[in-house]
């Protein structure tokens, strides 16, 4: 799921919540993605913050659609004047 970045940017600079509700074409996915899977067809999804403004949100959204349990989302603290890096 790969958004319209300039469309997004005009809503946004934060990544950190949903800006546009995709629950629909979601919803269309899965059930095409399903029927995919019942020929055991292995299906990789992605989802990018331009999407609806913030890609884990998207997962969630998505996993909770197919039916499967979303994990946890865990924030880091906040960190004042630092970039969070990949191991924090």
């Amino acid at each position: 799921m790969v958004g319209d970045r300039k469309g997004i940017e005009e809503k946004t600079t934060t990544w950190d919540k949903v800006i546009v509700d995709r629950q629909g074409d979601l919803s269309e996915w899965v059930s095409l993605l399903k029927k995919i899977q019942e020929r055991r067809i292995m299906i990789l999804a992605f989802a990018n913050n331009h999407y609806a403004g913030f890609g884990p949100g998207t997962v969630h959204l998505f996993r909770r659609l197919c039916g499967m349990e979303a994990p946890r989302m865990v924030h880091p603290p906040e960190r004042k004047g630092q970039q969070h890096s990949l191991f924090d």
